[in-house]
C-alpha cells in the first residue's frame, strides 16, 4: 500500500501522462494543420519555441479558427 509513510520502492516507468498525453496532441494537430506536415527538426526553431510558450486553450482556440476558415486542414 502506497502512503505518505511509506512511498513506492521504485518508481514508476511505464505509467502514463494524460496531460502531458493531451498537451502534445494539440500541439502536434495545430501544428499538422498549419504547416501540413509533422512537427520535426527542420522546422523553425522560433516556431517551436513560441508555440512551446502558448497555454493549451489559446492553441485550441487558434486551431479552431484555422479550421473554420480551412475545413480541408482539419484533423477527422
Amino acid at each position: 500500500m502506497n502512503t505518505l509513510r511509506r512511498p513506492r520502492r521504485r518508481p514508476r516507468v511505464d505509467s502514463l501522462s494524460f496531460r502531458t498525453l493531451a498537451w502534445l496532441l494539440v500541439r502536434e494537430a495545430y501544428v499538422l494543420a498549419v504547416n501540413g506536415r509533422p512537427v520535426d527538426a527542420r522546422l523553425d526553431w522560433r516556431f517551436r519555441t513560441t508555440l512551446l510558450s502558448y497555454p493549451t486553450s489559446y492553441i485550441m482556440r487558434r486551431y479552431a479558427q484555422y479550421v473554420r476558415h480551412h475545413p480541408e486542414r482539419g484533423i477527422r
